[in-house]
């Protein structure tokens, strides 16, 4: 298993397991998302995580943000088509309040909509590393629009 492997690999920097957004087979969901945070906790060697299209859900995007909290070395992440929603941006945002390695940051096509995407903006107003973040098809309104 993958995860096993990260928690000893100080070769690898860079993890892409973007799936397929019309295939449910194949995901790593909340369970998969798990032993990967958990390895990445003591990870010192990856700076980029690609997880688009595995269903991990605000779980999985919890487990992830706690990673953020604890490893600066994680530079980009990619949480693109995940069934995120506002539960799970509210965590995104307050993790963006504490992490300083983070710069690029892709939560797009996930159900956001206009109170999470204000979490998100409340976490980037004390963020200082984060200097891309993708945001498309996130359910915004004119207000969040406005603010970003």
């Amino acid at each position: 298993m993958i995860s096993e492997v990260l928690k000893t690999n100080t070769a690898l920097t860079s993890l892409g397991l973007s799936g397929d957004p019309d295939s449910y087979s194949g995901k790593i969901s909340e369970e998969g998302a798990r032993f990967l945070s958990e390895a990445l906790k003591t990870n010192t060697s990856m700076t980029e995580i690609t997880l688009g299209c595995q269903s991990i859900g605000n779980e999985g995007a919890k487990m992830m943000c706690e990673v953020l909290k604890i490893n600066s070395k994680l530079s980009k992440l990619d949480l693109s088509f995940n069934d995120i929603n506002e539960e799970g941006a509210i965590v995104i945002g307050e993790t963006l309040k504490v992490n300083k390695g983070l710069t690029v940051l892709g939560v797009d096509m996930n159900e956001i909509g206009p109170e999470g995407s204000k979490k998100i903006i409340e976490g980037l107003k004390t963020n200082n590393s984060l200097t891309a973040l993708s945001l498309a098809g996130i359910g915004v309104d004119e207000e969040v629009d406005e603010d970003l």
